[in-house]
Parts: structure tokens; sequence; C-alpha cells
């Protein structure tokens, strides 16, 4: 059976190559119950992320090391993707969610997938509670296994729930279809994805409005001779940015090409044009501010650019920390990145400023400390 093109269920599709992880780190497991998170975008998941059982009776429970799943949703974040699905087996027993499994459904809106050991072939369920709530019966959600990218025919190998009624959120795979071909083809009718995708155009307006309204697909109008003009949809700049990039990969690349050619003088001239450009741009501003404000000001331009700050003021000191670096894995490999982010702030602020914390370095956090002028 193929994921429903017009679901009244959720669909999981899960590539072949990522089941067969999730089946054999299931199998390793065995007698203790494996459990891990299902990563992609756009509802389509793309990895596997296996996660120790910390739980006291692994045999018969599961508790993710919340350590370990710490990092995996940092990760997460700093890559753009999402948490599809929270996976986990049961070595002897059916694919279907325990009371103790209903207990620690914490995430809303995220698939609950079993894997099912008991008999000669491993066989897997989708559950889903939108609301969180625990009180009610679970919604099951269709499970698709498929060969390649880019297919739209999906070869169902994990048996669904036959039972449930009617789902209360959105179903993700048509539209992460839809998507796909938007991608491949520059720009498609309703008429066009509904013959694509064996569904009606009316259907596949309906889905291309949720898209819209997402910000992910915009319209223009075309005509080709006489009659009422079509709309052609295609991905928005946002609706890109759901596929795949590379602009960390690329940009270490390029900051190794300049250290290979030029040295670390060249990677100090970057930082220092770097410093001077953001300082022209926003420096004057802030230095006219009082220093409290000016922290703040400071803090709000970090958050617009991803940094998830907050701020702990103090009578003689302001504590500036960043959840999130937006270019944790360029820090990483060049570590001066956070030197001369530090410099720079030294500069925008006017103010002495130091560091205790940094990411790149191991810590959950940057925190910056601002000493403040005595009144």
């Amino acid at each position: 059976m193929l994921c429903d093109p017009e679901p009244q269920r959720a669909c999981l599709r899960i590539p072949r190559s990522v089941w067969d992880r999730v089946n054999e780190h299931c199998r390793q497991e065995k007698p203790r119950e494996a459990c891990g998170l299902l990563a992609g975008r756009g509802g389509v998941v793309s990895r596997a992320i296996p996660l120790p059982n910390v739980s006291p009776s692994p045999e018969r429970a599961y508790l993710a090391d919340p350590e370990y799943l710490y990092r995996a949703l940092r990760d997460l974040e700093e890559l753009g993707e999402e948490m599809l699905a929270i996976y986990h087996s049961h070595p002897g027993g059916p694919p279907a969610l325990s009371a103790r499994d209903l207990e620690q459904a914490f995430w809303p809106g995220v698939v609950q997938l079993v894997v099912s050991l008991a008999g000669p072939e491993p066989e897997a369920r989708g559950y889903l509670l939108p609301d969180g709530a625990v009180a009610r019966e679970p919604d099951p959600v269709d499970v698709s296994v498929y060969e390649r990218y880019g297919s739209t025919n999906l070869r169902n190998v994990i048996p669904s729930d036959p039972g449930g009624g009617p789902m209360a959120v959105q179903a993700t795979g048509t539209r992460a279809s839809i998507l796909g071909l938007l991608k491949r083809s520059g720009g498609m009718t309703a008429s066009d994805l509904g013959r694509e995708l064996g569904i009606s155009p009316m259907a596949a307006r309906q889905h291309l409005a949720v898209l819209e309204a997402e910000g992910l697909v915009e319209s223009s109008l075309r005509r080709s001779g006489v009659g009422r003009p079509s709309s052609v949809y295609r991905l928005s700049e946002k609706g890109q940015e759901t596929f795949p990039r590379l602009y960390d990969a690329f940009l270490i690349l390029v900051l190794k090409a300049v250290k290979d050619l030029y040295g670390r003088t060249g990677l100090q001239a970057i930082w220092d044009w770097r410093t001077e450009y953001t300082d022209r741009l926003h420096g004057p501003d802030l230095r006219q501010l009082p220093p409290r404000e000016r922290v703040k000001a400071l803090a709000d331009l970090q958050e617009q650019t991803g940094h998830m700050v907050e701020i702990h003021e103090g009578e003689d000191e302001m504590v500036i920390v960043e959840h999130n670096c937006p270019i944790a894995r360029v820090s990483r490999e060049f570590p001066e990145i956070c030197q001369g982010e530090l410099t720079l702030l030294r500069r925008l602020l006017d103010l002495p400023i130091t560091r205790d914390a940094c990411m790149a370095e191991g810590a959950d956090v940057c925190r910056y400390r601002v000493t403040l002028p005595r009144s």
C-alpha cells in the first residue's frame, strides 16, 4: 500500500538505508530496548540517531540518555533539521505503545515508532499524540520505507496499524513530495502536480495553499493561448532552504584555502575586516547609548543572528548568555573566530568584557561578562 496521497493519517517516509540502520541498532541492543531519533526535513527522514538507553530496567523500558539527547537536539538545530520521530524497540513484544511508553510521550506532534523483534522479521508501527495528551488513544501513522530519494512510488514494507480514526495534525508526506517535484521542475501547475502524485487538482491546490501560507511556495499567473490563465507554483527562497545546504562546509573550505595560501596573516585579515565592517554598521549607534542599554541593544543584535541570547543583570555587571552558535562547525575548525568575536564585542560596546564559557571549547553556552562603569 502506498502512503495515501490525500491522507487522513500522518505519513512517515523512511529511506531504506535509514530503516536498515534502525533495524541493526535494535538487533544489536536485544534483549535491551533500543532507542533513538529520526531526523530530516519537510516530513522526510534523512538519518537515524541512536541514543543510549539508561533505563534502570532496559529489558522492559527505555530512557534516552539526557546528555546524548541534548547533544542530538542541539545538532538538529544547528543543521536546520527536525525531530520527526522517536523510535524504540520491543525485543519480545508487539509493535504497540505500552502504558509506560505513553507516560514518556513528551513530544507532541512527533511520531512514536515502535519496532518489534518478536517475529522472524522486524515489524514497526507508528503512532502520534497530536496534543501530547496520554489519556486519549494514539492515532496510527502510515509508515513507508522507500528505496531511493525522489521516488513517489513508496513501497510500504512496514505494516501500519489498521485501526484508528482521522488525524488531527497535518500530514507532511504529500507536501514533501510536492516540494521535491517543484525543486526538480522549477515550477508546476496544480494539474501537473496532481498527475504526478495521482491526486486530483483540487487536492493538490489544498496542499499548495498550506505550503503557500507557510511561505514555502509562491505562485504566478501564466497565460497560454486563450482562456483562463494558470497558476504556476514555485519554491520560494524559504522553500529552497528546506533542501540540504553546505554553507558551513563551503565556508570551512574557503577558510582553509585562505590559510594555505596566505597563512594565519590571511585569516587575521578576514577577522579584522569583519570587525571594521560590523563596527561601521552598528558601533556608532550602540556607543551613544547608556551602558546598560548598550548591552541590551547588542544582545538584540546577537538574537537577530540566531544566538538565542538571554541577559542577567547585576549591580555592576551584566552577563550575556548565548545558547546557540550559528557557525558552530566553523568555529570548532577555526577557534580564532571566537577570539575575533570577543574582539568585536569589545569594540562595539567600548566596555570591559570577558568570556568564561565557549561552545567551541565544549561548553553548553557562550557566556560574556560585561563590567559596568560605577555611577
